[in-house]
């Protein structure tokens, strides 16, 4: 990959800008860990509607945004949830990054799995999350890049972003942020993250420690331990492979289909899953017969031509391998018929007419595919199925009450958001269709990235939902034996807090745990929240599962 040019990126001028933010504010609160800065008390959230009372310390910035880059003017927008244990003061900060890439982790992390609130139906209020991250931890959640959620830039060409700059830029956050609440750069510091954050915590993980190589930063305050990753998307080919496979043990699509795609499309160029995900909304209309036959397979095919044309066809036969590869292709889309594909044992949403609600897959708001329209992504693996939220494990029908809640005037008020005086371009959206995210860096594999980071001290928990059709748990443990580590602790089972066996996990060299979580999707703290809170809790405490 480009881990090299990644390292180089920030300058150690990085620091002196840092430093000419510091007032003396900031100063008087380091004398004591207890204080915050006059910045982060603009910051403060005193309530949200249909909370109630808050029982844990809330901020969230756009009063005082954490700009990352003055010239262009591009901003990161955050919500800070503090701990709300006996002793928050001691518990360790956690900064966590949904994916996408192009969703708002305060949409997807803070509001819908391990936040201290879910919305209601229809967004009218808030219930409490019984297994909120936050009452262990300090927890950060950060939309980015710029124009995920509230996050922006006035430079337009901004929205066209890749791996190294999404580092980069997180980086400064993070440095910034540090600044701003200096009472948290002596603490045990983590990653968390899932999905496309497959990308973002690896990257992001050697963004920092070239940081404390160079002296960025005084090492004192970064007390970087390492991460937590849920079905990451890291090998775009053995991921690929991974689903397939999924899907045909898991009796999801034929024999004929599977073989054919795996004999016909080349899995390193473009994605036979974007050709599933593009088209995910439109099985409501497969009885729907038109005079060019079912709209469902004429728009099927048209967008299959359209990406592999964009990859100038695949294998020696070229026009005939993009034909088998595409009628493959639709008939395994065909075979699916609309599951949840993150979750595949939960019902999707019907409407009264029995049909599948063509709003749980709303392509029309997220059709960018991994972030990127045209040029800037063509056909991105899994990168639309990453880029939309699953069906909630509470009520399949939920339309999107977290787009309803965060749209609320009363919300934005309470988050600090739009007071900046900066405009919104829209409405606010759980992913962005603005985002036009590298093509490249999404098909590029992180096991470079891997070999930097194993070895360094660092611990890595890579995590599975087994049920998890999209970045599924067999490509998963593949691309982890292709590192090559030792078993120091044998495959076994792990038990949550209720005595049942929650997953099971496997202990490599060099500082890398893998477990599997037992009847979780896609979204892990979502589908099998006290599962994923005892993971969380044993690792961010040290000890073992």
């Amino acid at each position: 990959m480009r881990t090299l040019a990644l390292l180089a990126a920030l300058a150690v001028g990085a620091r002196a800008l840092i430093s000419d933010h510091i007032d003396q504010s900031i100063l008087v609160a380091s004398q004591n860990s207890n204080k915050h800065t006059s910045d982060a008390e603009q910051d403060r959230v005193t309530s949200l509607p249909g909370a109630g009372d808050l029982d844990f310390e809330l901020f969230a910035g756009q009063v005082m945004y954490i700009t990352v880059d003055e010239d262009a003017e591009r901003a990161l927008f955050y919500t800070l949830a503090e701990s709300s244990s006996p002793q928050p003061d001691k518990d360790p900060l956690v900064l966590f990054l949904n994916g996408g890439p192009g969703c708002s982790s305060i949409g997807g992390g803070f509001l819908s799995e391990l936040g201290p609130f879910y919305p209601t139906p229809e967004g009218v209020s808030l219930v409490k999350n019984d297994y909120a991250w936050n009452q262990l931890a300090n927890v950060v959640f950060l939309e980015s890049p710029a124009f995920v959620g509230w996050s922006y830039s006035n430079t337009s060409e901004d929205a066209v972003v890749g791996d190294e700059r999404t580092a980069k830029d997180t980086y400064e956050f993070l440095l910034r942020f540090l600044t701003r609440f200096p009472k948290y750069q002596d603490r045990p510091f983590w990653l968390a993250g899932e999905s496309y954050a497959g990308h973002y915590l690896p990257n992001l993980s050697v963004e920092i420690l070239d940081g404390l190589k160079n002296k960025k930063h005084d090492k004192d305050h970064l007390n970087f331990k390492g991460f937590l990753l849920g079905n990451p998307l890291t090998v775009p080919e053995i991921d690929s492979r991974g689903a397939l496979r999924f899907w045909y043990t898991h009796g999801i699509i034929s024999e004929d289909s599977y073989h054919g795609a795996l004999e016909n499309c080349d899995l390193t160029k473009h994605e036979p899953l974007k050709l599933f995900a593009e088209k995910a909304g439109a099985v409501a209309d497969l009885d729907e017969e038109t005079e060019e036959g079912t709209r469902f397979v004429r728009s099927n095919r048209k967008l299959s031509r359209e990406i592999f044309d964009a990859d100038h066809g695949i294998g020696s036969n070229g026009d005939d391998d993009r034909q088998k590869c595409e009628a493959y292709i639709i008939q395994a889309m065909d075979e699916m018929a609309g599951i949840n594909i993150y979750d595949i044992y939960a019902d999707v949403c019907l409407d009264e007419d029995q049909q599948i609600n063509k709003k749980q897959f709303s392509i029309s708001n997220n059709i960018s595919g991994g972030g990127g329209g045209g040029d800037a992504d063509g056909g991105a693996f899994l990168s639309f199925f990453l880029k939309q939220p699953p069906q909630p494990r509470y009520d399949p029908c939920i339309s999107n009450e977290v787009e309803i809640y965060m749209n609320r005037p009363d919300v934005q008020m309470a988050f600090n958001a739009n007071s900046s005086g900066h405009q919104q371009p829209g409405p606010w959206v759980t992913c962005t269709p603005r985002v036009e995210y590298s093509r490249k860096d999404v098909l590029t594999s992180m096991l470079p990235v891997y070999d930097q980071l194993l070895g360094s001290g660092l611990e890595f928990l890579v995590y599975s939902g087994d049920i998890d059709a999209i970045v599924p748990i067999i490509g998963t443990r593949r691309w982890i034996r292709k590192l090559g580590l030792e078993v120091e602790e044998k495959w076994r089972a792990w038990r949550s807090a209720t005595g049942q066996v929650a997953g099971w996990m496997v202990k490599y060299s060099e500082g890398l745990t893998f477990a599997s979580v037992r009847g979780a999707g896609h979204m892990v703290p979502y589908t099998q929240a006290e599962r994923a809170f005892h993971m969380f809790s044993k690792w961010v405490h040290g000890k073992p599962l």
